[in-house]
């Protein structure tokens, strides 16, 4: 059983606010391209059903250069599984060098 004390202070602390994020809304423009990336993404995905890397069933959609302008860019696009696709981006270097991963223009 506790003491009474002990009460009195628990009563007497402060609750600990938490940190409240707030989700960012998305432009008109960045929502009809997320569409149109959900629409290409599937259609890629069926076309590419193997992995590019070790033949494995494709799950995710590489973007082998950076996904800002290029991100409906088709021709940057990668079949991958997740451990392929998680080599690449644990493995920037080497997947550099394998043509995984395209910087600049």
């Amino acid at each position: 059983m506790r003491c009474k004390n002990h009460l009195t202070t628990l009563k007497k602390k402060t609750p600990i606010k938490k940190a409240v994020q707030r989700i960012r809304q998305v432009s008109s423009k960045r929502q009809r391209q997320n569409q149109a990336y959900l629409i290409m993404r599937k259609m890629f995905l069926e076309a590419h059903e193997r992995c590019e890397k070790c033949g494995g069933v494709a799950t995710d959609l590489h973007h082998k250069r950076l996904r800002g302008e290029y991100f409906l860019d088709s021709t940057t696009f990668a079949a991958l599984c997740r451990p392929c696709h998680d080599w690449v981006h644990r493995n920037p270097k080497e997947a550099k060098k394998q043509g995984w991963l395209i910087r600049g223009k």
